[in-house]
């Protein structure tokens, strides 16, 4: 049933868009010298996976996935009520 859920970006035109568009933005905020290994496709630069999720090819589909996946992932963290932030 999850697997079907990470895939629903594929369904709406629009929602794919921005999906794709909040993949790519989490993406830009890592820092351009990290690659990152895709199972047993390889290793790939930021650049090389923001270009991925763009072409929506097999490689950024997969990481549209994991994206997905991770986001609905932190809707089931505990929230602390009592957090103080110091400055």
């Amino acid at each position: 049933m999850e697997e079907k859920k990470d895939k629903e970006y594929t369904e709406d035109k629009n929602s794919s868009k921005e999906i794709v568009e909040l993949v790519i933005a989490r993406l830009e905020t890592m820092p351009a010298n990290v690659n990152l290994s895709i199972g047993d496709e390889g290793s790939f630069t930021v650049k090389d996976l923001i270009e991925r999720v763009k072409a929506e090819d097999e490689i950024g589909k997969k990481v549209i996935e994991l994206q997905l996946s991770y986001l609905r992932s932190l809707k089931d963290l505990p929230i602390e009520e009592n957090v103080s932030v110091n400055n």
